[in-house]
C-alpha cells in the first residue's frame, strides 16, 4: 500500500514539473527578446521611453526567472503542505511578473497593480494557514473533515477581503459587508482552533509513534515560524479589520 502511494505521489510530481519548467521557459524566452530590444535601442543610441520599459522588462523578467528557476531545484518529497507552499510560491512569482510588466508598460495602473500584490500576499498568507493544517493526521476521519471543512473556511474568509482590497473613490462598502468579513472570521478562528483540539485528542489516544510516522508532519519549529509569518505579514491587514468592528471605527 505505502509503494502504491509513493508510486502516485511521485507519478504527480513528475506530472507538475514539465508545467513548471515550460513556464519558465517562457520566462526564459521573453527575457532574452526583451534583453535583444535593450541592446538595439543601446546600440543605436535612441534610449527613449519605450526602450527604458524594455530595460525595466528586461530587468523584472531575470527577476522572476531567476527566483522560478530556484523553486525548481527545490527537492520535492511527499509532504502536502510543502507541495503547496512550493506551488503557490511559484504561481505567485509568475503573476508577480505579469503584473509587474503590465505595470511597467502602463497597461495596469499603480492602484490596480497594488490591489493585485495585495490579493497575492493575502493568498499566500491563506495557504500558509491551509498548509499548517495539512500537517494534521488526516487519516482520522474527524480530523479530516474538520482540517477540509477548516480550509474552506480560511479560503471563504481570505476572499471575502478582496472588496476591500480592490475598494476605490468608485464605490463604498456597507458596514454589513465588514460584520459579514468579522463573522467569516471568527467562524474560521474557532473551526481552527476545534481542528487543533480534535488533533490532539486523536494523539492522546495513539502512540507518540504515530507523530514519526506521519509523513506530512510538520516540525514544531515550523509551525511557530509560519504562524509568526501570518502575524507578521497579515496582521496589518486583518487586525485592523476586526478592530475596526469591534470599535466601530470607519476604514
Amino acid at each position: 500500500m505505502a509503494e502504491t502511494t509513493s508510486s502516485t505521489n511521485t507519478k504527480t510530481t513528475h506530472e507538475m514539473l514539465p508545467i513548471k519548467k515550460y513556464i519558465t521557459y517562457i520566462l526564459i524566452g521573453g527575457l532574452i527578446a526583451s534583453a535583444l530590444i535593450s541592446i538595439v535601442s543601446v546600440l543605436v543610441g535612441h534610449f527613449g521611453d519605450t526602450a527604458g520599459r524594455a530595460l525595466a522588462t528586461t530587468v523584472l523578467i531575470m527577476v522572476h526567472s531567476l527566483v522560478g528557476l530556484a523553486f525548481l531545484s527545490v527537492e520535492h518529497d511527499h509532504s502536502r503542505s510543502k507541495a503547496l507552499i512550493i506551488n503557490t510560491l511559484f504561481g505567485i512569482v509568475v503573476a508577480s511578473m505579469l503584473t509587474s510588466i503590465l505595470g511597467v508598460w502602463e497597461v495596469l495602473d499603480g492602484a490596480i497593480v497594488g490591489d493585485l500584490y495585495g490579493t497575492y500576499m493575502l493568498g499566500f498568507i491563506a495557504v500558509l494557514i491551509v498548509a499548517t493544517l495539512l500537517t494534521t493526521h488526516l487519516e482520522d476521519k474527524l480530523v479530516r473533515q474538520m482540517t477540509y471543512a477548516t480550509s474552506g473556511a480560511v479560503g471563504v474568509a481570505f476572499v471575502s477581503l478582496l472588496p476591500w482590497i480592490f475598494q476605490d473613490d468608485n464605490y463604498d462598502l456597507f458596514d454589513f459587508y465588514y460584520r459579514c468579513v468579522a463573522a467569516l472570521f471568527i467562524l474560521a478562528a474557532t473551526m481552527i482552533i476545534l481542528t487543533v483540539i480534535f488533533e490532539r485528542l486523536y494523539v492522546m489516544k495513539h502512540p507518540a509513534a504515530l507523530e514519526a510516522t506521519n509523513p506530512h508532519a510538520m516540525p514544531l519549529w515550523v509551525k511557530l515560524l509560519l504562524g509568526v509569518i501570518v502575524l507578521v505579514f497579515g496582521g496589518w491587514i486583518i487586525i485592523p479589520v476586526i478592530l475596526a468592528l469591534i470599535f466601530g471605527t470607519a476604514f
